[in-house]
């Protein structure tokens, strides 16, 4: 599912950004511009971050980048 559509970003793609350390909607949009446009994503964002936080902290996880 398209999340950012000015930029054609996906849910797969913010996730990977996450995943890979990223923590906060500022920290994506750095990265690779989503909500930098038009910015109607960004509370899709939001949720996106905090479900993948909530997630990781619910499976015992600590996220890539995140102190122990």
């Amino acid at each position: 599912m398209l999340i950012c559509l000015c930029r054609g970003l996906s849910e797969r793609d913010l996730r990977g950004l996450v995943a890979a350390g990223l923590r906060s909607t500022e920290e994506i949009s750095q990265s690779c511009g989503a909500g930098g446009d038009c910015g109607a994503c960004l509370s899709t964002i939001d949720r996106l971050v905090d479900d993948v936080r909530i997630r990781a902290h619910a499976g015992g996880l600590v996220a890539v980048g995140s102190p122990a």
